[in-house]
């Protein structure tokens, strides 16, 4: 079971849907024409919290992460930083997961200097698309700089 460590105390994250996944695998691919690599299930400190992104897109090298047996990023070679939320259908587990992507993370990781957040939510009109929220560091914030389907970012060079 993934796991977070989030104000001293150990957080599990429930198992993840099909469209998860999906979504998943779709930005990993695009990532990995972005940066050096991408990939997920990797720890990040941040300040006093630890947290498991859904993908990172980093600059450092697939064969490097390898051979230093890396399960710890330094936030300083991540380059863009993704969560995609999960629904739920218990309302107020939803209410958390949401607010644990849109707001905690979205502070934690502006707080320790990552440059890029994407948060990956579902598509209102089309169940099986996904929107993106793009968001740049400035000024120690993220501030929005675009907002794009997951089918369509897919179509563009990165």
């Amino acid at each position: 079971m993934p796991f977070e460590i989030h104000d001293q105390a150990l957080s599990i994250v429930g198992p993840r849907s099909a469209w998860h996944e999906c979504a998943s695998d779709d930005v990993k691919g695009y990532l990995n024409r972005r940066c050096s690599t991408a990939t997920g299930e990797l720890f990040v400190p941040t300040g006093q919290n630890v947290r498991r992104p859904d993908v990172v897109g980093l600059s450092v090298s697939r064969q490097d992460l390898v051979r230093e047996r890396t399960t710890m990023l330094s936030p300083g070679v991540i380059e863009v930083v993704v969560e995609i939320i999960s629904h739920y259908s218990n309302k107020a587990k939803d209410r958390i997961s949401v607010a644990r992507d849109r707001e905690q993370k979205f502070r934690e990781y502006a707080a320790v200097g990552i440059p890029e957040y994407w948060i990956v939510d579902e598509a209102l009109d089309d169940p099986l698309d996904a929107s993106v929220e793009i968001y740049r560091l400035r000024g120690g914030g993220y501030v929005p700089i675009r907002v794009v389907l997951l089918s369509q970012l897919l179509t563009e060079k990165p």
